[in-house]
């Protein structure tokens, strides 16, 4: 069973205000982002780290962070929890940030196809390590990782194992982040991809 997590708990303090509802081609970030990924799992949460009344309009499953902190690996830990108590071992969490508007319609498909360790999504020859699929087999070893103070996520991947799957950044980059005003000016049109 895959379990899709969105995670929406940074502060956006380098775009100036709150990403969620930054609008691109007639939705807000959050919206788009959910529109892309939740027909591509079967349960869909939000993380919204710490913050528990952010985005409360938002009717999905809440997953509140491990513990109060902005790292993204705090969201997915606790997602990959939810994940595993709510569909057993065999379950897998598939996680994407609300900044990047291009997730692609295949992005499960493509993640879960070999999904055996850890796998990140790659372009431009560069993993991204918050878009990626995580068995729930593998949640005490990140928490052992994670309770010996590693935060940073890559690390953490590495003591299950990971790989990555590549995807073509023609006509843009499914994976472009927007993180300031002048990232999110230069967004590209949808592909419809």
């Amino acid at each position: 069973m895959n379990f899709g997590l969105v995670l929406a708990g940074g502060q956006s303090r380098r775009m100036g205000r709150d990403k969620a509802y930054l609008e691109f081609e007639g939705d807000t970030l959050i919206e788009r982002t959910i529109n892309r990924f939740q027909p591509q799992v079967d349960v869909l949460g939000l993380s919204t780290g710490p913050n528990k009344e952010r985005l409360s309009e938002i009717k999905l499953p809440r997953i509140f962070d491990l513990e109060p902190s902005e790292a993204p690996i705090c969201g997915i830990l606790a997602g990959l929890a939810w994940a595993r108590a709510s569909g057993g071992m065999g379950a897998r969490l598939i996680t994407v940030p609300i900044d990047c508007p291009h997730i692609p319609f295949d992005l499960v498909r493509k993640l879960t196809a070999d999904a055996d360790d850890i796998t990140f999504a790659s372009s431009n020859d560069r993993h991204h390590p918050v878009i990626g699929c995580w068995p729930a087999r593998s949640l005490e070893v990140l928490l052992d990782a994670f309770h010996r103070g590693e935060r940073k996520i890559d690390r953490l991947a590495e003591q299950v194992g990971w790989s990555s799957v590549e995807w073509a950044t023609d006509p843009n980059d499914p994976f472009y982040n927007v993180n300031t005003p002048e990232e999110f000016t230069a967004l590209t049109p949808s592909s419809g991809a």
